[in-house]
């Protein structure tokens, strides 16, 4: 069964005069809403918004390396590395770049 909306536009009745040469035309819409439908509707957009958001940060944070993580880093100071790559300074530990290599500690 193909997916109804739980709110419905109808046309209402069309109201134009005419001025000179130009047609003015008024169309006039109301809205059906069945609002136990459109509760349940944002419900599901939503839990359906904030697990593609969780995935997707998911998947970028397995990605990106922060500099805080990066084997090219040193010196740390207050939430602050340095880095000597292609930024070269001090950053915030969780910035990254493109050149960033997850350090291997184990």
């Amino acid at each position: 069964m193909a997916y109804k909306s739980p709110i419905e536009l109808i046309c209402d009745d069309i109201q134009w005069h005419m001025e000179q040469e130009t047609v003015k035309a008024v169309q006039h819409y109301f809205p059906l809403v069945d609002e136990e439908e459109l509760f349940k509707a944002l419900k599901y957009d939503r839990n359906q918004y904030e697990a593609g958001f969780r995935d997707g940060r998911k998947a970028r944070d397995e990605e990106i390396v922060r500099c805080k993580d990066c084997k090219h880093h040193y010196g740390e100071c207050l939430r602050a590395v340095y880095c000597p790559s292609k930024i070269g300074g001090w950053v915030r530990e969780d910035f990254f770049c493109a050149d960033g290599e997850r350090r291997d500690d184990g």
